[in-house]
Formats: C-alpha cells, structure tokens, sequence
C-alpha cells in the first residue's frame, strides 16, 4: 500500500474539519453552546474526542470558527454598497430574508448567542461590532433618502429585522418571509 499523498492528506483534513464544524453547527444551534460538549460534537460528526483538537483549541474556538464562517457568507451575499440608498436598503432587505431561508441553521446559532452575549466575552465584541455597522449603514441610507430622524429609523429597522428572524426561526414559515419583505418594501417606498 503507497503512502497518503499531501493532497489527500490534506483533502482528508479538510473533510473532517467540515464535519466537526456541521456537527457543532446543528448541536449548538438545537441545544445551545453551553449545553453541547465537546464529546457530543465528536461523537454527532463521527470522530474522536482527540480529532477536534487536531482542528481547534477549544470548545470556544470551534465556536468562533463557526461564527466567523457565518460572519463571512453573510459578507459574501452583502449587495453592492455602492448603489444607491434606495436600492442598497431594498438589497438588504432582500438579501437578509433569502439568507435566513437558506442558513436556517446559522441564524439559529446566532440569534441563540445574542441571549449569551454576558458569558461569551467574544460573542459580545463581535455583536457590538456587528451592530455598530448596521445602524452606521442602515443611519446613511436613511438619512440619503430623506428620512427626519434617521438613527430612530435605523434602530427600527434593526429591530424589525431581528424580531422577523426570531420569529421565523421559531415557526419557519416561509410565507411570513415573503410577506414582511414586501411589507418593507411597501413602507419605504422600494
């Protein structure tokens, strides 16, 4: 039998670390980081306890991987910035609902971790962070398309997003997305 090449080696890491992060994906997402092990994720992605930490340091930065990953397919999917107030926040808005239907598992994860923001000192800056952009941005657009208060506008908007999600999240419903889109696009004028 000839040894691994370095291309399948490394294949091989790659599948498996994908595995670790689906597994700690789901589980964190159904039952909560705190509440998932790390013999839980070995056991949910079919490698040893040991094969994890070939991967990640910690529970926490496995966790940290999976957000960061989240964090990058959402900055992947963001529309063009460049366009103007209008079209951007009609992109957004676009862009949020279709990325809540097809990352279910994400969002979950996320949204679950913003009730844990006190006991994860990461997850707090990086939700801090997070926010800060979008009101900036959802601020601009705002105030580009001649809102009176813009900051309040934003907050509102923030908070209608989130809670659209949360319900979605806990019912699924498909149509409720759907409806709130054009329920948006119908309020400011998109």
């Amino acid at each position: 039998m000839s040894p691994r090449t370095a291309e399948l080696s490394e294949s091989m890491k790659a599948e498996s670390r994908k595995k670790i992060l689906d597994a700690a994906l789901e589980l964190f997402a159904h039952h909560g980081y705190h509440a998932t092990s790390v013999d839980r994720i070995a056991r949910a992605a079919g490698v040893s306890k040991g094969g994890i930490y070939v991967h990640f340091s910690s529970k926490e930065d496995l966790l940290k991987g999976l957000i960061y990953a989240s964090m990058e397919a959402g900055t992947d999917a963001m529309p063009d910035m460049e366009q103007k107030a209008p079209d951007l926040l009609r992109d957004i808005i676009s862009m949020t609902f279709s990325e809540l239907s097809k990352n279910r598992e994400h969002f979950k994860l996320l949204h679950g971790l913003t009730f844990q923001v006190g006991s994860i000192e990461f997850v707090n800056t990086i939700a801090t962070e997070k926010y800060k952009h979008y009101m900036t941005l959802f601020e601009k657009i705002f105030s580009e398309m001649g809102y009176e208060n813009p900051h309040h506008q934003a907050i509102e908007l923030g908070a209608v997003l989130d809670g659209i999600a949360m319900q979605y999240l806990i019912f699924e419903k498909e149509e409720m997305l759907r409806e709130m889109k054009e329920h948006l696009f119908k309020k400011y004028k998109l």
